[in-house]
């Protein structure tokens, strides 16, 4: 049954100024910090894009995975079933999975949940008023809630979690004649529902996978627990790329670069098909940096020009309405800043690209000009004419 808890809090015009005094600060890092990334990022980029050209060009597609010795410290491609004549047990649990490659356990408990939803109202004069709803209700979840932290915790406390979820991989996992790693069976993703075969001491056996407590899986209690596993079956075809290294695959280091290789994919892939792929996630990366570093200037810009809203803020419609003009001048500097900074990072890691560009856009830029005046001469001149 939930249960709410309301809690109201209030902040002066004074203590609200300090705040945003104090944010300028915070926002002055985070612009820095903005900087630095998205400059780093644009390197790694080219790093990225320079190392798997060179892993195309020197990569060895191996028709069967068997180990040669000419070969040793080379980049190799190979395809086939990955097998492994071991089990793998779960050391919390005692269950076991018998010829396994990887299996993931999903631990999660029956706990007190806070959520919580807030309303803001600024007041004539400057003072900001906050009321926060704190609800509570039971339910099912794999990150321990720490009830001691509550705004609430009477009532609501949670026991401590047991045991997590973990991931445990066979340690004699083999593609034919080499020795498949942990850090290849990990980008393997484990799809395959499986329950064990055997049900340990102290756990009940469900539709999908194992509980114990106090209450029954149908209607658990406050503390109970409840395990579901997700398996890569031994015989599971992947393709993999990496540096042949005894009969062990390792991280191949493209030359003259920082730029590393050691990958899996599930199914038998062709070499170009896992370079293309990698070279999609790399840009992947590459974008979600570039966006990371993005926002952090937003809203270092946005704490930066914090103090001028604030010092409105004894008149709430004024401080909207000067929040809303500081936020698009953010908006606008931040957009400049991130510009310029690719900008920059380009002329010192792709300079024939970024000049390339450059001249371009100048080209771009004088093409218009002058079909601008071109477009104004014979106006001008029927005008003069008229006269």
């Amino acid at each position: 049954m939930a249960r709410n808890t309301t809690v109201v809090t209030r902040r002066n015009y004074l203590q609200r100024l300090g705040d945003s005094l104090v944010g300028t600060l915070i926002g002055l890092a985070l612009i820095v910090a903005s900087v630095a990334v998205v400059f780093w990022n644009e390197g790694r980029a080219v790093e990225a894009s320079r190392g798997l050209a060179a892993g195309e060009r020197v990569a060895l597609s191996l028709p069967q995975p068997t180990v040669s010795p000419t070969n040793e410290g080379r980049l190799v491609h190979l395809s086939g079933p990955v097998v492994t004549s071991s089990a793998i047990t779960d050391p919390d649990t005692g269950a076991v999975f018998p010829a396994a490659l990887g299996v993931r356990r999903t631990v999660e408990m029956f706990q007190w949940i806070q959520t919580t939803s807030s309303q803001t109202q600024d007041k004539l004069g400057g003072t900001q008023e906050t009321t926060t709803t704190y609800s509570y209700a039971p339910g099912w979840s794999d990150a321990p809630q720490d009830s001691s932290t509550f705004a609430e915790p009477q009532g609501h406390t949670n026991p401590a979690f047991a045991f997590r979820s973990q991931a445990y991989f066979a340690a004699d996992a083999r593609m034919g004649g080499f020795a498949v790693s942990q850090a290849l069976l990990e980008q393997v993703p484990a799809e395959t529902p499986v329950r064990p075969n055997v049900i340990p001491q102290g756990w009940v056996q469900t539709e999908t996978g194992l509980f114990r407590g106090t209450g029954t899986a149908a209607s658990p209690r406050i503390g109970d627990i409840r395990v579901s596993y997700r398996q890569l079956p031994s015989g599971t075809v992947m393709s993999v790329l990496g540096q042949q290294s005894g009969t062990g695959l390792a991280l191949w280091t493209a030359p003259g670069s920082d730029y590393s290789l050691l990958t899996a994919r599930p199914g038998s892939i062709a070499a170009d098909a896992m370079f293309a792929d990698q070279k999609s996630s790399e840009g992947l990366v590459t974008w979600v940096i570039r966006g990371g570093g993005y926002l952090m200037a937003i809203i270092g810009f946005l704490m930066l020009l914090g103090p001028l809203s604030a010092l409105a803020n004894v008149v709430p419609f004024v401080a909207t309405l000067l929040g809303t003009v500081t936020g698009w001048i953010g908006f606008v500097l931040a957009t400049a800043l991130t510009a310029g900074t690719i900008a920059v990072a380009w002329l010192a890691v792709r300079p024939l690209l970024a000049i390339g560009l450059l001249v371009a856009g100048l080209g771009l830029w004088l093409a218009v000009r002058l079909v601008g005046r071109s477009g104004t001469r014979p106006l001008a001149g029927s005008i003069s004419g008229s006269r």
